[in-house]
C-alpha cells in the first residue's frame, strides 16, 4: 500500500524532521522534547496498531486521519491528503501530545472518554483546541504564497537553513 506521507515533515521512521519540530515549537509553543519524542505509525504496520486503528474508525477509505496513543500517532496513510493538511493534522494531533503530556497518558484518555459521552465530537474540549490550532496551522501554510511548505520541501536549503527560517516565521507568526 503506497503512503503518502511527506518525508519533508515526517521521516521514513516517523519521527517529525527538525525543520517540522522547529516550526511547530515556534509558532505553537509545542514542547521541542515532545516533538521529537513523537512517532507517525501508519495503521497498516502490524496488528497492535490495526486493533486500536479499527476501533476508533482508522481504516482504509475512513475519512479519520489519526489518533494519539502515549507518544505514538497511529494515522491513516493512504489517503490522499494535501500538504497543507498533513500540516494541519501534525499540528491537531500534537496538540493532544502536549495535553498527554501534560496531563497524563491515563488521565488524558479517561477524561477523553467520559466527555466523549457527554459532547458531541467536535465539542470535545480537547477537540475543540485540537481543531482551533489546526486552522491557525493552516492559515500558516497559506501564509505568504505558501512560504512554510515552500521551505519544508526545498531541494536547495540545508536542513541548519531551514530550521534557521521556520524558527523566524514561526516567531513572527506567534506574536501576531
Amino acid at each position: 500500500m503506497k503512503s503518502n506521507v511527506p518525508l519533508s515533515m515526517i521521516s521514513a521512521d516517523g519521527a517529525l524532521s527538525l525543520p517540522m519540530v522547529a516550526i511547530l515549537n515556534s509558532a505553537f509553543d509545542f514542547s521541542e522534547v515532545s516533538l521529537q519524542h513523537s512517532r507517525w505509525v501508519p495503521y497498516t504496520t502490524n496488528w497492535i496498531t490495526r486493533i486500536p486503528a479499527y476501533f476508533s474508525g482508522i481504516k482504509q477509505g475512513s475519512s479519520i486521519a489519526a489518533m494519539v496513543m502515549g507518544r505514538y500517532i497511529i494515522h491513516n496513510n493512504n489517503t490522499d491528503r494535501s500538504l497543507n493538511a498533513w500540516f494541519a493534522l501534525i499540528c491537531h494531533e500534537q496538540s493532544h501530545r502536549s495535553e498527554v503530556g501534560l496531563h497524563g497518558g491515563l488521565w488524558f484518555y479517561i477524561k477523553y472518554l467520559l466527555q466523549s459521552v457527554r459532547y458531541k465530537y467536535r465539542d470535545i474540549p480537547t477537540e475543540v483546541t485540537a481543531y482551533s490550532l489546526q486552522e491557525k496551522a493552516l492559515q500558516l501554510t497559506y501564509a505568504n504564497n505558501g512560504e512554510v511548505l515552500n521551505i519544508l520541501e526545498s531541494k536547495t536549503l540545508t536542513v541548519t537553513e531551514k530550521c534557521d527560517m521556520l524558527r523566524g516565521i514561526g516567531k513572527r507568526f506567534s506574536g501576531s
